[in-house]
């Protein structure tokens, strides 16, 4: 120690040499670890450009020992993602194996060499025997096996399957789950009825079933509880034929006192008798309405939601039936529409109880105003009755119930028709001086009710509305004003400012959506991608933008729709991403439901068409379905489908970043185009 201490004043001195020598060597080995160090010597050459032969060897191995220094490429190994088991059973005939691989390798399926197109994308597409088909995938020295099972089932299941009871008179749906585009029938008590998809479940993506939807209406049984039969159904289809019977119907006594004939509303009217004892409620936010005289849930542009606490008179017999993954109930209602009891994106959206309804209604308009963007009808009502909600004039090219299609070849319609249901009085105090969306309004009066159509300033020029009742019991309606673009000195030349948009990005969290070629990357995170890319690109345009998720979470249907609704949006786009069973399919697609919102659709098609990204179709146009966020009126929503996952040359352009930023750019170029054509 008392050397150290001695000795201290000579050892710092020599360690701080010794370090900065140290460091000013690893600083010139790090700037050029290639250049040789010169040997200091009184007969080394003078020449800086002869090198010694041992200058040259030390030269060579700091730089072997530089590369092997350096992190190693990550190894791709073969990952099979779909099938995602090694053993499975499938009911058509057609598969599509897909994976991700090492491209400078080759891969080989049952020892046969593919063809790649070297991204690394495996779409292997197979046609099945029946019964199992083995598969071997081999890649470096990897190796995957799996079999893969065809059972060809063309019926999978129907409904009911088990002994039903219901009441005289009563309608009831059937179903049948079968392969997609058969033919399928159902017969009871000697009647047979053709069954139509259920287009509520399928969105655009293609699977192997498809449910297919019908009823019958029971007979009036005078006697005691009597079994009428089973349900039979057959299907034919592009595979084969098949049949499966389902579960006994009795039918109960009539009972002529849940019946008492007390509406005084003549058949024909559209009002229908279900009694005057039971009174439903509508207990959730909004509730969607369907026809009254169909024993499903076919979901239509022509009917409309209700707001919470609309109340009226309805069956005491709910229609039960198994559609879209759930076993749902509707109630019929006098004023000729149904609603759910429940389902799985609304939750309860009724209750009944016994109880009177006055026999008419006074309504009578309180206010006229503009609210931010939107104009603003507020009426006095007696009681919270129903009302229909009518866009005219308006044709659609299939309004049928197996085919139905209410895409519009041309926006026709001119003025919107309320009908107050059961109003014998409508009084309008306010004009429609310089209002943004309509011109004049008119009071027409009906044997059973009250309209009041609504002339727009311009033929098909209307951008959503809304309903709900107030905390004073007034009901409001809501209607979108026209959204007003400034010019502005950018590629579009304008900018969004004071324009709010919703965007949704679909699917996320548990809720993978259609499965990618790579694992953990599949519909729900390249949707957020896209959907975040937008966002970027419409606020850099000045647009408020409010998005449904910026997370890989999966907010519920209704929390999607409130936050549209609740966003007070001049625009909503869904984003997501298409499948099918054929690695062919590829493409862009917009879907709409209301007729409003056609506009809005072919602009984003038509500009997203024009990236190049996408391959245009011999007959572009926007296309019409019923997707649960497109339903929603409050605004324009368009849901797109950016490429199909299922289709490599899409999968890879989405992963793309460049390309991905290319399509939002496309969306929000539609956007502006829409803007600019309300003008």
């Amino acid at each position: 120690m008392n050397f150290i201490k001695s000795h201290l004043g000579v050892i710092l001195p020599i360690t701080v040499t010794v370090l900065t020598l140290a460091v000013a060597v690893a600083v010139l080995l790090v700037i050029k670890p290639w250049a040789p160090v010169e040997e200091v010597s009184s007969s080394a050459p003078s020449s800086s450009s002869e090198v010694s032969e041992e200058s040259s060897s030390e030269e060579e191995s700091s730089s072997e020992d530089l590369t092997s220094s350096l992190p190693e490429e990550p190894e791709i190994e073969l990952a099979v993602t779909v099938p995602a088991s090694t053993d499975i059973t499938v009911n058509t005939p057609y598969y599509t194996i897909k994976g991700s691989y090492d491209p400078a390798y080759p891969i080989t399926i049952n020892g046969v060499e593919l063809t790649t197109d070297g991204s690394g994308l495996l779409a292997y597409s197979v046609e099945l025997a029946a019964g199992p088909n083995y598969y071997t995938v081999t890649h470096k020295d990897k190796t995957v096996s799996f079999v893969i099972r065809y059972k060809k089932v063309v019926i999978k299941s129907v409904s009911p399957a088990s002994a039903l009871r219901v009441e005289s008179l009563a309608q009831f749906a059937v179903s049948c789950t079968a392969l997609r585009d058969s033919t399928v029938t159902a017969t009871w008590n000697g009647q047979t009825v053709t069954l139509y998809p259920d287009d509520n479940e399928g969105g655009a993506t293609e699977g192997e079933y498809q449910t297919y939807l019908g009823g019958f209406t029971a007979p009036t049984n005078t006697g005691a509880a009597k079994s009428y039969g089973k349900v039979s159904f057959t299907a034919s289809s592009p595979y084969g034929s098949g049949s499966k019977t389902g579960g006994a119907v009795t039918v109960n006594k009539f009972d002529p006192a849940k019946f008492d004939g007390g509406n005084g509303y003549p058949q024909g009217c559209g009002y229908l008798n279900v009694g005057s004892t039971y009174v439903i409620e509508v207990i959730s936010d909004t509730a969607e309405t369907f026809n009254g005289d169909d024993a499903t849930d076919l979901s239509r542009p022509t009917n409309c939601y209700l707001p919470k606490g609309t109340v009226d008179y309805c069956s005491p017999y709910t229609k039960t039936f198994t559609g879209s993954g759930q076993s749902l109930e509707l109630f019929t209602l006098r004023y000729g529409k149904q609603l759910y009891k429940q389902t799985i994106n609304s939750g309860v959206n009724t209750k009944v109880y016994e109880g009177s309804l006055p026999d008419t209604n006074k309504v009578a308009l309180a206010a006229l105003e503009i609210r931010g963007n939107k104009t603003v009808m507020t009426f006095d009502v007696d009681w919270k009755a129903p009302f229909k909600f009518d866009i005219l004039p308006q044709a659609y090219r299939n309004t049928s119930a197996s085919k139905r299609d209410y895409s519009v070849k041309e926006v026709t319609f001119e003025y919107i028709d309320i009908t107050f249901c059961y109003a014998d009085t409508l009084e309008l105090a306010d004009t429609l001086e310089d209002n943004p969306v309509f011109s004049r309004a008119e009071v027409i009066e009906g044997d059973y009710d009250r309209v009041l159509r609504l002339h727009l300033k311009k033929k098909g020029a209307f951008y959503g509305w809304w309903s709900e009742y107030n905390d004073e019991g007034q009901l409001e309606f809501s209607f979108l004003n026209p959204a007003t673009l400034k010019e502005a000195d950018n590629e579009y030349g304008y900018s969004l400012e004071g324009i709010t948009v919703a965007v949704d990005a679909g699917h996320g969290g548990k809720d993978m959506g259609a499965l990618g070629f790579t694992e953990g990357i599949h519909e729900a995170q390249l949707n957020l991608k896209l959907a975040l890319e937008l966002e970027r690109e419409l606020t850099a345009l000045g647009a408020t933008v409010v998005m449904t998720r910026t997370e890989d979470v999966n907010p519920t249907a209704l929390q999607r729709i409130n936050t549209v609704v609740n966003s007070g949006a001049d625009i909503a786009i869904s984003v997501h991403r298409n499948a099918a069973n054929r690695t062919s399919a590829n493409g862009f697609d917009a879907y709409h439901f209301n007729p409003f919102t056609v506009d809005a659709a072919r602009h984003l098609l038509e500009a997203s068409l024009k990236t190049g990204v996408y391959r245009v179709p011999q007959s572009p146009m926007e296309k019409w379905h019923v997707f649960f966020l497109s339903r929603v009126t409050a605004c324009p929503v368009v849901l797109t489908e950016n490429g199909f996952v299922s289709n490599v040359e899409d999968y890879n352009n989405m992963l793309d970043d460049q390309k991905t930023a290319l399509c939002a750019k496309a969306l929000a170029e539609g956007v502006v185009n829409y803007f600019k054509a309300m003008q």
